[in-house]
């Protein structure tokens, strides 16, 4: 039989058996739906199983991350009667040269990268991902591209690149953000621009890193990364899970987790700063069901003034330096939590959502930055990824999220170690009145303590 390597797996002359297997594994259970039944919702335009494989002209089609496992059932069918065929694209080398130095954690991943042409690396926020995948790039000496969601993250790759390959920005291709240019060694595009030139990119690199790779299984990234015939193609991370129940998706495309940093040995080593939490109970109440009526649930969450009052009472009356976040889940309860700080209390809170020009986000970072700005309040959305401010001290988390991903992510922008910052805190507002929002608070704990985030 043939096993073909490309911008996806080919396999043909399978036993049917094979088949079989491999179908299998590339099947996982439509937690989606399954979801929305237990919610008593209607589902039944929902398949109750996804399948990650599509066959054609009696070819069996899969996504090059799931390639070893399915080579290994080949294996176990076909023995040693396999040929397989390599036409992923090596390009000629290019030279890149870093100027840093890893730390030895950082080291041990990548090199535990190197020998592997495709796998996830998981970092906790904060341990230094994007300094350590640029080490990998100028070791591959391959034309990169660099994936990312997100026009922040753009920039944050662009400046690191800048700082510790010795490139210049102009040198440095970007895709996104109104531009379109494709450098010789290295290019940064977010996905939302690279989908819609696919023809014009296939080909045009060795190497390709998916950057906030948990989101590989949606289609926009999805599509695109099948759709690529570079060799090499990785992808990192700081929460390798989705709440859509397809984690093990993110393995087909991008292939297994090689290496995840241990937290601990980066609390010991100062890498990351210690936290603790709390969780505030609230007197929130109210007569819908929250697993049915979600949506106006937290309507009548944001407009409660009480629960309001109580969130501000507390970021005003919490002592600890450095600079406070405020996180919510809704624009509208920004701007109210911004009114009553300033009414009540004479605190001034910046709030950052993503209707806030460039412009304005970046004048507001700046003057964080300069530390004439100790307070800010921002939507969830926004600040999950490709925010980076190590003098954050406190987290106020003004909104019930329950996706422990989310909650991960959110943990890790306050992990960051700074001068004269000893620990972070984070505030959680605790509504234990509602069923279902005590049980969202019940998780994002489970999450704390997980991420060695002690409670006081």
């Amino acid at each position: 039989m043939n096993f073909r390597v490309f911008d996806k797996i080919y396999m043909d002359g399978l036993q049917p058996g094979a088949a079989v297997e491999i179908e299998r594994a590339l099947t996982l259970p439509n937690k989606a739906k399954e979801q929305m039944e237990k919610m008593g919702k209607w589902a039944g335009d929902l398949p109750d199983s996804l399948e990650y494989f599509q066959g054609e002209n009696q070819i069996l089609i899969i996504p090059r991350g799931a390639g070893l496992r399915a080579f290994k059932i080949v294996s176990q069918y076909h023995g040693k009667n396999v040929s397989i065929i390599d036409e992923r694209t090596e390009l000629p080398p290019v030279r890149f040269e870093f100027k840093g130095k890893l730390k030895p954690f950082q080291e041990d991943a990548i090199q535990a990268m190197v020998p592997r042409a495709s796998g996830i690396l998981v970092f906790p926020t904060g341990g230094g991902k994007t300094v350590a995948m640029l080490s990998l790039i100028a070791r591959r000496s391959q034309p990169t591209l660099v994936i990312v969601d997100k026009r922040e993250l753009l920039y944050q790759w662009q400046d690191r690149a800048c700082q510790f390959l010795d490139i210049s920005p102009d040198a440095i291709g970007i895709i996104g953000a109104g531009k379109f240019s494709i450098g010789d060694r290295l290019t940064i595009g977010t996905i939302q621009t690279i989908s819609k030139h696919m023809d014009e990119l296939k080909g045009q690199f060795g190497h390709i890193i998916v950057d906030e790779c948990h989101k590989a299984a949606a289609p926009i990234f999805s599509d695109a990364i099948t759709q690529f015939t570079a060799k090499f193609i990785h992808g990192c991370t700081a929460t390798p899970i989705r709440n859509d129940g397809q984690t093990e998706a993110l393995k087909f495309y991008l292939g297994e987790v090689v290496y995840q940093i241990n937290k601990q040995a980066l609390l010991n080593n100062g890498d990351l700063c210690h936290a603790k939490y709390k969780q505030i109970p609230t007197a929130f109440n109210s007569w819908l069901d929250g697993s049915r009526a979600y949506t106006q649930l937290m309507t009548e969450l944001v407009n409660d003034s009480q629960r309001n009052q109580l969130i501000c009472q507390t970021i005003a009356d919490h002592k600890a330096g450095g600079l406070s976040l405020i996180l919510s889940g809704r624009v509208e309860h920004c701007n109210v939590l911004q009114q009553t700080l300033k009414r009540n209390y004479d605190i001034d809170a910046h709030v950052i959502t993503g209707s806030l020009s460039a412009k304005a986000r970046d004048d507001v970072f700046t003057q964080i930055k300069s530390g004439s700005v100790r307070y800010i309040i921002a939507t969830t959305s926004l600040l999950k990824e490709g925010f980076d401010l190590p003098a954050l001290q406190s987290l106020f988390l003004a909104y019930p999220v329950k996706w422990k991903g989310s909650v991960i992510q959110m943990i890790g922008r306050i992990l960051r170690p700074a001068k004269e910052k000893q620990y972070a805190m984070i505030v959680d507002f605790n509504d234990i009145n509602v069923g279902v929002l005590k049980n969202s608070a019940r998780v994002r704990a489970g999450v704390y303590k997980a991420e060695m985030v002690r409670e006081v």
